[in-house]
């Protein structure tokens, strides 16, 4: 089963990409600050996609996928940047910046979906049925 961390500071976000992680299948590991994931994948092994929000306090999103890209490459573990700005430039810095994906928020499950395949190709052949 695939992993996934999601690092946002709205709890409820978290749960709610957490709850549609687990309906695609894929188990879900939340943190609140930047802070925390980047102590966490310094400690332990990297899940197989991070969702990453880009308006956080103290550390924001763009400023840690820089922190993730200096010890992974994009093809090794992918970020989905996720806001609720979608303003071009935003988009294209974070993907020249090295992230994977940007969805804007509110999230739909069949989007995400749609990421996840793209950076977790195994993915649907796991469920072939329940994707897309």
């Amino acid at each position: 089963m695939y992993k996934a961390w999601i690092i946002d500071d709205d709890v409820d976000m978290c749960k709610a990409v957490g709850l549609m992680l687990v309906v695609v299948g894929v188990q879900a590991r939340s943190f609140s600050s930047p802070v925390e994931a980047g102590k966490a994948l310094l400690s332990q092994p990297p899940p197989d996609v991070i969702f990453l929000d880009l308006n956080m306090p103290k550390v924001d999103g763009a400023e840690f996928l820089r922190f993730v890209r200096s010890r992974y490459p994009k093809e090794k573990l992918p970020v989905i940047m996720l806001s609720v700005e979608s303003a071009e430039t935003a988009v294209y810095t974070l993907l020249s910046a090295g992230a994977n994906s940007f969805l804007v928020k509110p999230l739909d499950v069949d989007e995400l979906r749609k990421a996840l395949i793209k950076v977790l190709p195994g993915l649907a052949e796991q469920n072939p049925d329940d994707i897309l």
